[in-house]
């Protein structure tokens, strides 16, 4: 089997990143609101509108009475980044609003992602590590900005 370079594989960041963010799939919402009947059925209600597939879902109240309610649902829709904005209005519009809901919703397949938070714990002041090693030779050589790294001695006390 051979490996393509990182810049040569379809779910990962390219020099069009239009065309990429289209080709995305699979994506996460997380919610966050006070608990209360019918969450679970206007999110899935929702996605089944949108032709989307429920891959994964996990849910958590605080409290059945009175309790924050938690949800992560990963699933997978065609053209999830051409249809991005239209499925927000329609979590804005349907969630949000009607159970005062706290929400995000990212895309759960890229590479890019997984550089982001990668990066991002990078610099994290309780990441000692040196994680730039485990970055692809091809990341390091397109002179990819990790920003300056934090050290022991660097650490806000």
């Amino acid at each position: 089997m051979t490996t393509l370079p990182i810049s040569h594989r379809p779910d990962t960041p390219s020099t069009s990143n239009v065309a990429l963010l289209k080709k995305q799939t699979i994506a996460r919402l997380l919610i966050q609101c006070p608990d209360r009947t019918g969450i679970v059925s206007a999110v899935s209600s929702i996605l089944s509108d949108f032709g989307a597939n429920i891959v994964s879902l996990d849910q958590h109240s605080t409290d059945p009475t009175g309790g924050v309610f938690f949800q992560r649902t990963e699933f997978h829709l065609e053209h999830f980044g051409a249809r991005r904005a239209e499925l927000e209005e329609q979590i804005q519009a349907k969630i949000e609003a009607p159970y005062t809901a706290e929400w995000q919703l990212t895309s759960a397949n890229t590479v890019a992602n997984a550089i982001a938070r990668l990066l991002t714990a990078w610099r994290s002041p309780a990441c000692v590590p040196d994680i730039t090693a485990f970055l692809p030779q091809s990341l390091r050589e397109r002179g990819i900005n990790t920003g300056p790294r934090r050290t022991s001695s660097s650490r806000p006390r």
